[in-house]
């Protein structure tokens, strides 16, 4: 029997990325999905794909920083599979995507760009928590696994303060709700992805660079990673598989780094 068989999961951010790739990960071990991306086109097509490969997936198109929206997800869930079992927060812009201060040093930046990198990296967490917990309260039962980044425990290599400032209160976020949700036997743990590339060819940082510049930019990287490689979505995915399976049932309140070695820095 696959070991998610009569789950329901919410994964958010899946329609590309790490967010498609636990998705997948998660309809193949026998889950319900629901996707909730901010882009139709994409969280469509990744639903389609889990459903001709014949799981069960349904597609939700939701700005998740807006609560609202995440109610909604929610909602559908519950219409479609009368329960929520496990809920990935993986929408969010990290430091390949389009953030507003990406770059920039502090004093560079403005309130305006705080707002939208944090609205897009921290609101989107706490709003889709906010709209499961109650439903999960009531059953006794419940999986989260929030996303965070190894750069937390090293402030990165600058430029990334207030996108670093969003995910570390995502970290202790996820500490402090483990707590409060722990008497529910829900367990609530994050992942802390290092230097991740899931769409090399189409999403930053590597999809805008010539073959040249890319080989120098991975050259550059591998150099602090101790295991020599870039992580994978398929690295992401099998460590998120288990954190939402009942094999992790003594596990919670743990921020997991999963980085090659780089955080042994």
């Amino acid at each position: 029997m696959p070991k998610l068989e009569e789950k329901v999961a919410v994964v958010t951010g899946a329609g590309q990325g790490l967010g498609r790739e636990v998705a997948r990960r998660l309809a193949r071990d026998g889950a319900a999905v629901v996707l909730a991306d901010i882009i139709e086109e994409t969280v469509n097509t990744v639903a389609e794909k889990i459903s001709s490969d014949g799981g069960e997936a349904v597609a939700a198109v939701a700005d998740l920083a807006e609560y609202d929206q995440a109610q909604n997800v929610m909602n559908l869930a519950l219409r479609h599979f009368g329960r929520v079992d496990i809920l990935c927060n993986v929408a969010g812009i990290g430091p390949g995507g389009q953030m507003a201060s990406l770059g920039k040093k502090f004093w560079e930046t403005s309130p305006d760009q705080w707002t939208r990198d944090i609205r897009n990296n921290l609101y989107t967490c706490l709003n889709c928590c906010r709209a499961a917990v109650e439903h999960m309260m009531e059953r006794r039962y419940g999986k989260i696994v929030n996303w965070e980044t190894g750069a937390v425990l090293t402030g990165g290599g600058g430029g990334f303060s207030v996108y670093l400032a969003a995910k570390g209160a995502i970290y202790t976020f996820t500490k402090c709700l483990a707590r409060e949700l722990g008497p529910y036997n829900i367990n609530v743990n994050a992942i802390a992805p290092g230097l991740v590339v899931a769409d090399p060819d189409t999403r930053p940082p590597m999809a805008h660079l010539g073959p040249e510049q890319r080989q120098q930019w991975l050259d550059k990287q591998l150099n602090s990673i101790p295991l020599g490689r870039l992580g994978t979505g398929a690295d992401i995915a099998e460590l998120a598989a288990f954190l939402v399976s009942d094999e992790s049932s003594w596990i919670t309140g743990q921020s997991i780094c999963i980085s090659g070695g780089d955080s042994v820095r």
